[in-house]
């Protein structure tokens, strides 16, 4: 057998090692690459983005990943549902327990949070949801005919919890000939408020008696809502002995209920005085029920003064109307003050 100098030992030695290590250093960092790259396509890896993006008010994808097509809760509600659950915390604070394969709890110290779920998509990445079920009701009267939408979703006859009865509004006068007739509908496990038929114009105010939706396409005309806010206003004036009783006609249905009682109120419910003046006169909404009948809420501020007195009303209204010959007339009214944010009681 050849024997091997001691130099040149060393020399294969230091080949062999320098190779070995080579070899161990490439198979490494491929095997680095590897796991680096696998961890890349893994949920677990991605919390810190998803939370992050998360915490900062990001929430795209979440709606339509979360919230099945036919459901009835808007992405507006889910949304700031969503805010609400997230609002305040630091997301250092925040942590994740995997429960299995797709779903991780989210916490901020021993507080849940929410579950988030994940789904691989087809080139590899990930998706989040976070599904929020919701325990909010609404009960709405929509006039007969016309098909509910709640949030885009059209609901059926299921949903019904009274058929073909007079609207809340019309209450005084449930049977004569130009009263709405609607369905009364309730639908339960929303997030926050529904919009119902919006995609079509409608909108909802709330009644003042019954509390219940009243649906009706929502009116904007200008010179309509102008009406309206005189019309509160002289309702308003007449009782102080600020106008006379003739303009009271002249906006009237005088065939009304609210009318004959309205006649017996006597016109002094202020002392005598020269000075009064209004503000802050808004409609809140107005809704058409049908294409002769009409809803709104109107709020104002109504100040008067005497020589050693003087007085602020925050006044709220709900004032329905029909049209005859071509004209809208108030055929019942509502006093509600509550709907002025000025009123403090």
């Amino acid at each position: 057998m050849a024997k091997v100098k001691p130099v040149y030992a060393l020399l294969l030695v230091a080949a062999l090692t320098g190779g070995a290590f080579a070899y161990g250093s490439h198979y490494v960092s491929a095997k680095e690459k590897e796991y680096a790259a696998y961890e890349e396509g893994m949920a677990e890896t991605q919390m810190k983005s998803f939370v992050s993006k998360l915490m900062s008010g990001d929430y795209s994808g979440l709606y339509e990943n979360s919230i099945d097509s036919s459901s009835l809760i808007s992405k507006e509600a889910y949304e700031t549902r969503l805010s609400e659950v997230l609002e305040g915390i630091d997301e250092s604070t925040v942590s994740w327990v995997q429960m299995d394969d797709e779903t991780y709890n989210l916490y901020t110290g021993d507080q849940l949070i929410a579950a988030m779920g994940f789904t691989e998509n087809e080139d590899g990445t990930f998706s989040a949801s976070i599904p929020l079920s919701g325990n909010d009701s609404i009960e709405f009267e929509m006039p007969v005919g016309v098909t509910p939408t709640i949030n885009g979703v059209e609901i059926g006859d299921e949903y019904i919890v009274e058929k073909d009865v007079a609207a809340s509004n019309f209450f005084v006068e449930p049977t004569k000939d130009y009263v709405v007739n609607v369905n009364v509908y309730k639908v339960d496990g929303l997030l926050g408020e529904a919009q119902v038929n919006e995609e079509d114009g409608y909108a909802m105010m709330q009644d003042c008696v019954s509390k219940r939706y009243l649906v009706g396409k929502e009116v904007t005309d200008s010179a309509t809502l102008e009406k309206i806010i005189s019309d509160a206003q002289y309702l308003a004036l007449y009782p102080c002995n600020d106008t006379t009783w003739s303009n009271i006609q002249a906006l009237a249905d005088t065939s009304a209920t609210w009318y004959s009682r309205y006649y017996t109120i006597p016109p002094y419910w202020f002392t005598s005085h020269n000075t009064y003046n209004f503000s802050n006169q808004e409609v809140l909404k107005c809704i058409q029920q049908s294409d002769d009948t009409m809803v709104a809420q109107v709020i104002f501020d109504y100040y008067a003064a005497a020589t050693d007195v003087d007085r602020t009303w925050h006044c709220g209204y709900q004032l329905t109307y029909r049209k005859i010959n071509g004209e809208w007339k108030v055929c019942a009214t509502e006093i509600n003050s509550l709907l002025n944010p000025a009123q403090k009681w």
